[in-house]
């Protein structure tokens, strides 16, 4: 309790940057754009998967390099039914968990400015912005980067 008094602003604004990063990202898939032909495959493989067209196993072998995506868009279908805005909605999750972890990562390698600067960044960027909307494997995988290199520091300084 004492540690959260101490960095009550820090971490006060780091929700602030992660509540105003998901809005724009919700806003983003809102407007409805039409899925690239790998969004919709990842999406279909989803799909086939939850009404069991596919096995989970076969369902994941197939694309290998987006198993991530996969497994998301499937929970999410879970979750929210099967539409464009529930195979969108993991896309945003992960990219707005990408200012609290970009924040993270930065301030370990500088100080609490440079963290501040990296989520600010990661919030406001359009072209983080525009990928965090769309339905594909990068964000997935760049958080999942960001956490190894947050619990394995040593052999990047």
């Amino acid at each position: 309790m004492v540690w959260i008094k101490k960095h009550f602003w820090e971490i006060a604004l780091v929700i602030l940057l992660f509540t105003i990063g998901f809005y724009f990202r919700l806003k983003g898939i809102s407007t409805n754009h039409s899925f690239w032909s790998d969004e919709a495959f990842t999406s279909a493989i989803a799909r086939d998967i939850l009404i069991g067209k596919t096995s989970f196993t076969n369902g994941i072998s197939v694309l290998e390099y987006q198993r991530m995506q996969i497994i998301s868009n499937l929970i999410s279908f879970k979750l929210f039914g099967l539409s464009e805005w529930s195979a969108r909605i993991p896309s945003v999750l992960w990219g707005s968990l990408g200012i609290v972890f970009a924040y993270l990562l930065a301030k370990r390698h500088s100080n609490r400015g440079g963290g501040f600067l990296a989520a600010f960044l990661f919030t406001f960027l359009q072209l983080n912005l525009a990928h965090s909307t769309s339905c594909y494997y990068l964000f997935c995988r760049q958080k999942y980067c960001t956490c190894h290199c947050l619990g394995n520091t040593s052999h990047i300084i």
